[in-house]
């Protein structure tokens, strides 16, 4: 297995430990491409804006050919696909936000596919009258080829990837861990449905764990 393709960089880049959706562009804008990142010198690291000592030694000491290998065979493993900002089917409305995730991890359907969606989300903990407005929001929208967007979090998000899909909607659950992951565990089930009738998705390697400061970043 040989490192080939520009995609492989990409993918290794965004496995770096200190290297979020901000760094990776400001890197790949001053040295040309996230192949050139990985020939770089810690020295030309550091002249990039954000990229200390610390930042630059997880790059250059990054094992890429080894991590990328291992992170494509548990993708083909999990059935797992792998899109970057530089691929023809990355989604245009993502595309077009100020700060895009260089790579998305995806389950089921392509993401591009869902021209229309809206997002619903909400609290862990709704209020009767929260579940009904999800409810029939999510479900009423769903059923007129919208589809819907949440996190696959407790309460709100649960209530409107099911609503979607109880009116044989589509529906689009983007994870605030890795894919290898299922958070929260009890939403094992849901996450099934969920890739049979749409897309589960993510901007973080596949064996990233659930973790606080992933959601901020997730939403």
């Amino acid at each position: 297995w040989k490192l080939m393709e520009e995609k492989h960089y990409w993918v290794g880049l965004n496995m770096v430990v200190g290297v979020g959706k901000t760094l990776f562009h400001r890197l790949c804008r001053r040295l040309g491409s996230a192949r050139a990142v990985f020939a770089a010198s810690e020295s030309e690291l550091r002249t990039v804006e954000g990229i200390g000592e610390k930042t630059a030694g997880e790059i250059s000491q990054f094992d890429l050919e080894a991590n990328v290998e291992r992170e494509f065979r548990l993708a083909e493993k999990l059935g797992i696909h792998i899109i970057t900002l530089e691929s023809p089917d990355y989604p245009a409305l993502l595309k077009s936000i100020y700060d895009p995730p260089p790579v998305i991890y995806y389950q089921g359907t392509p993401p591009e596919q869902f021209p229309v969606a809206l997002a619903v989300v909400g609290t862990r903990i709704p209020t009767s009258y929260g579940k009904l407005a999800a409810e029939k929001l999510s479900a009423s929208l769903a059923a007129r080829g919208v589809a819907i967007v949440s996190g696959m979090a407790r309460g709100i998000d649960t209530v409107s990837h099911k609503s979607a899909m109880s009116v044989g909607g589509k529906t689009i659950a983007v994870m605030g861990c890795g894919l290898s992951h299922t958070y929260p565990p009890e939403n094992v089930g849901l996450r099934r449905q969920i890739m049979e009738h749409g897309t589960v998705l993510s901007e973080f390697s596949i064996s990233t764990k659930p973790d606080k400061n992933n959601f901020p970043a997730r939403n």
